[in-house]
C-alpha cells in the first residue's frame, strides 16, 4: 500500500481491463473518502470471481499451449476449456465442455451458485470480439433477474493468448471459493498446463 500522499494501489489481482474498470468504479463511491474506498476493495478483492471460456485452439497452438494434435482434437470434439482466476490471480482451468453453448452454461451456473444478492446490482463482462454475448446476458438475466451489465473488450495482451471468442464474467461471490470447490480439487496450475491437461 503506498502513502495517502501517494495515492493507494490495491492488487485486486484481475485479469484484463476490468482491473482498471473496477477501481475507477469504485473512487468516490458514496462519497467516502480515498482511505475508505481503499478499505473497501481491499475487503472486497477475494470475493470478486471470475470465470471465463476460451474457443480459439489455434491461438493456444500458436502460443504453445497446446500441442497442434491435442488443438485438433479440441477443434473436432468442439472442446471448450472453462477457466477460473484463484485468490492468487492464477489461471486455473476447471472442466471442459463441449460445445459453446455448454461452456456458457456452466460459466452463468458457476455464477448462479455464488453470486452474492446482495451486491451484485452490475455484472462485469469482457470478451474477445465474442458473437454471443448477449446470448450470455439473457441467460443472467433469466436466471437472477440482474439486467445491468458493464462491457468491454478483452486488450491486447490477455486477447493474444485466448484468441478471438474468449468470454469472462466477474461477479462478487458470497464465498469466493465456493463454486470453485464444487468443481473439483483446487489447484494452482497455470493456464497454459491446465489446458494442455484438460485437453
Amino acid at each position: 500500500m503506498n502513502s495517502p500522499e501517494q495515492g493507494y494501489i490495491p492488487d485486486v489481482t484481475l485479469p484484463t481491463k476490468n482491473k482498471g474498470d473496477n477501481n475507477n468504479i469504485l473512487i468516490g463511491k458514496d462519497g467516502k473518502t480515498l482511505d475508505e474506498n481503499y478499505w473497501y476493495v481491499e475487503s472486497l478483492k477475494l470475493k470478486i470471481s471470475h470465470w471465463f471460456t476460451v474457443s480459439d485452439m489455434d491461438a493456444l497452438k500458436r502460443g504453445g499451449r497446446i500441442s497442434a494434435s491435442a488443438a485438433f482434437f479440441a477443434k473436432t470434439m468442439h472442446i471448450n476449456p472453462v477457466l477460473h482466476v484463484s485468490n492468487e490471480g492464477k489461471l486455473v482451468a476447471r472442466m471442459k465442455k463441449i460445445g459453446r453453448k455448454s461452456a456458457i452454461s456452466a460459466l452463468v451456473d458457476k455464477l448462479v451458485e455464488s453470486y452474492d444478492k446482495s451486491l451484485n446490482d452490475v455484472i462485469f463482462i469482457s470478451h474477445s470480439f465474442a458473437s454471443d454475448v448477449d446470448l450470455v446476458k439473457k441467460m443472467i438475466t433469466a436466471r437472477t433477474g440482474i439486467t445491468n451489465f458493464f462491457e468491454n473488450k478483452i486488450g491486447p495482451v490477455i486477447g493474444s493468448h485466448t484468441g478471438l471468442g474468449t468470454i469472462a464474467i466477474f461477479f462478487v461471490a458470497d464465498e469466493k471459493d465456493k463454486a470453485v470447490k464444487q468443481s473439483g480439487e483446487y489447484c494452482t496450475e497455470i493456464v497454459a498446463e491446465e489446458v494442455r491437461r484438460l485437453i
